[in-house]
């Protein structure tokens, strides 16, 4: 068997259109790189609708691309069909992609050539752009994404080899790698990383549940080295997640409170916990710190006062953080701005 180099792995549940037109733009990335041993893979969790009939167009459209399709008999959860996803792959590195995130053009063409070129590295780290799927028709994605393949500029002067440790940073724009599609990892080191914390829990209020890359980056990755490229190769499509207040869902029946309050703090204490420097640490928690702090009195004010429940977040977990917080004087600033400028979504009860 031909060794695969690449897997592009696309974690999928419904999102019939917005998937066509991802599967669809990755393959022409890899027709565009005249690259042989990259494959595209598919995790289906159990969608309800025909998904597979989308795979079967793409491999008549593009039959010298490899697409592997895998269905799942339940939905198994998002954390976890992440991780089936890998399991199906076979290249040396993979790319975990959304279902409504875009592949550029010429990004697999760069990808490959940097693998080539620095063969030390076990991640690369892209850049994005975003845009928002509500303000487009699904027809016109396409378009505007040939438009942003037309006018990107992009050079190997924007490559710079580090320590994984050392990419993690404020400035990256990428949640503190958590937005997933911004990283291509080597997957044997993804494969070695003890993995029964993310498949033993049901629930979707923890950082392996909601970023399990990010658990099993801090894990195995740490101290590997790591290319940080600076400009975008996919196009992230924002507005349609679930999880947020994408589709009209009230602030507080998403999962944005939960991440702002307790996991991108947890995700640091991880990263931390395997290496991250105290400089580095600091300066996000203060970051991150304010966040807590124009949540910490709207919260106070549901859970203690109104008596109101805040989705997947506990009273314990809120006082447990909070005594964390108190040492970082970002988290005082956020409670006053909290105060003198309000946000009405922090505020409103339903």
């Amino acid at each position: 068997m031909a060794r695969i180099l690449l897997s592009i792995c696309i974690p999928v549940y419904n999102n019939g259109e917005l998937f066509r037109i991802s599967l669809t733009e990755a393959c022409e990335s890899i027709i565009f790189s005249m690259e042989k041993d990259v494959e595209i893979v598919v995790s289906d969790n159990a969608s309800d609708i025909q998904l597979w009939q989308i795979v079967y167009e793409c491999r008549e459209k593009f039959p010298s691309i490899p697409i592997i399709y895998n269905r799942n008999k339940e939905n198994i959860g998002m954390s976890r069909n992440f991780l089936k996803v890998v399991e199906w792959s076979r290249g040396d590195f993979c790319w975990i992609i959304g279902s409504d995130d875009f592949i550029m053009r010429d990004s697999v063409h760069k990808i490959v050539q940097i693998i080539h070129n620095f063969p030390e590295t076990d991640f690369i780290n892209c850049g994005i752009i975003h845009v928002n799927l509500n303000q487009i028709d699904n027809r016109n994605i396409d378009g505007y994404i040939s438009s942003l393949n037309n006018s990107s500029e992009r050079d190997q002067e924007s490559i710079c080899l580090k320590k994984f440790k050392d990419i993690i940073n404020l400035k990256a724009g990428n949640v503190f790698l958590g937005s997933i599609m911004t990283g291509i990892f080597r997957r044997k080191i993804w494969n070695c990383v003890d993995k029964s914390e993310i498949l033993s829990y049901d629930g979707f209020d923890t950082l392996a549940s909601i970023y399990p890359h990010c658990y099993i980056y801090a894990t195995g990755f740490m101290d590997r080295y790591a290319i940080e490229y600076k400009h975008p190769l996919i196009v992230v499509g924002d507005g349609k997640r679930p999880w947020t207040t994408d589709n009209g869902n009230n602030y507080w029946n998403s999962s944005l409170p939960l991440i702002y309050y307790t996991i991108l703090t947890d995700m640091l204490l991880r990263y931390k916990r395997f290496g991250l420097t105290s400089s580095v640490f600091n300066e996000s928690i203060n970051y991150t710190s304010r966040f807590a702090g124009r949540l910490f009195l709207p919260i106070l004010f549901r859970f203690f006062i109104k008596k109101t429940q805040v989705e997947t977040f506990n009273s314990f977990k809120f006082s447990e953080l909070t005594r964390f917080y108190l040492k970082y004087p970002n988290f005082y600033i956020g409670i006053v701005l909290s105060i003198i400028k309000p946000n009405g979504d922090l505020w409103r009860l339903k």
